[in-house]
């Protein structure tokens, strides 16, 4: 809310009535008298604004969504010079921290890390306009609230979570369970749906409007690199390994495999999210010849890659 308000003034325009937050009951009528409504959410005042009979938007997410609603809002409000040279301005401002999250290393991550929304319908057409269309992540799923035809249902997602969870998954506690009941570590869970244990009252948290897509992309790069962080430095494993009393005769490295345990590694590693699949296959395949050596055997069998995996939940 306090985004969108700032945009408003930012376009040129006057706060009339923000209802029904900030609104008493004799503040209604202003509802029939402003040039423009803006609706937070369609799912609660679409109708309303349908059934007042002026211009109205809705609040916008992404960066082509948020200067589309300001180039347009400046149109109905005659007041087009404010709102093109306020697009400039946050460009030169508070989208600068856009290019730093990414054009950095990161950048390569993008096309590769894909995302599922479980939410409210504004917010599945937002996630998927800005991250799907706008950073290029691949959309694993989304299920609106009212559900859409032919969008996975609750068990429907449940299933999916269980069997591919993608990198990272926006919704409420009933999916942050469904992660849990898969044992899904790689995956990365932001609440974005009601219910949920979380709370987001200070001001600089939104999803909407340029700061919006500033806070998302912050929090996406933030967990990014904690993923790299908990799996890139698996050579201590190595180490680990050989001081749990197993010489130099049994440390692992390159043993052969069979081709049965070779699929067996690669049907598991499909079913994480690209990013970790690297350090995860090292580690997993660590595990497994060190598995193999102290079983005495001269190659790594199937069994042996399944008692791993089994160990590691996956």
């Amino acid at each position: 809310l306090h985004e969108i308000k700032r945009l408003v003034v930012g376009a040129g325009g006057r706060l009339n009535c923000v209802f029904p937050y900030e609104a008493k009951l004799a503040d209604i009528p202003e509802l029939a008298r402003a040039q423009v409504n803006i609706v937070l959410y369609q799912e609660f005042g679409q109708t309303l604004a349908e059934t007042l009979g002026q211009h109205w938007l809705q609040a916008p997410m992404g960066m082509q969504g948020t200067t589309d609603f300001l180039l347009k809002l400046g149109d109905l409000l005659g007041t087009q010079e404010i709102a093109r040279a306020f697009v400039k301005q946050e460009k030169q401002t508070t989208l600068s921290a856009i290019w730093d999250l990414w054009k950095g290393p990161q950048s390569d991550w993008f096309p590769t890390t894909n995302f599922g929304i479980v939410g409210s319908r504004t917010y599945v057409a937002g996630f998927t306009a800005f991250l799907g269309d706008e950073l290029g992540m691949p959309v694993s799923f989304t299920s609106s609230r009212p559900l859409r035809s032919g969008e996975p249902d609750n068990e429907a997602v449940r299933q999916i979570l269980h069997s591919k969870p993608p990198a990272f998954v926006f919704g409420s506690i009933n999916e942050k369970i469904y992660l849990s009941e898969a044992g899904a570590k790689h995956t990365s869970f932001i609440p974005a749906a009601f219910p949920g244990p979380i709370v987001r009252r200070a001001v600089g948290t939104p999803f909407m409007g340029y700061r919006g897509t500033v806070y998302l992309l912050q929090e996406i790069v933030n967990r990014l690199y904690e993923t790299l962080f908990n799996f890139l430095p698996v050579d201590t494993g190595y180490a680990k390994a050989s001081q749990n009393g197993a010489g130099a005769s049994k440390q692992p490295g390159n043993l052969p495999w069979e081709a049965e345990a070779r699929v067996a590694l690669d049907d598991a590693l499909a079913r994480l999210p690209f990013l970790p699949r690297i350090s995860a296959s090292r580690e997993i395949q660590m595990q497994a010849e060190q598995a193999a050596l102290e079983a005495e055997l001269s190659q790594v069998t199937a069994e042996i890659v399944q008692q791993v995996l089994l160990k590691r939940n996956l």
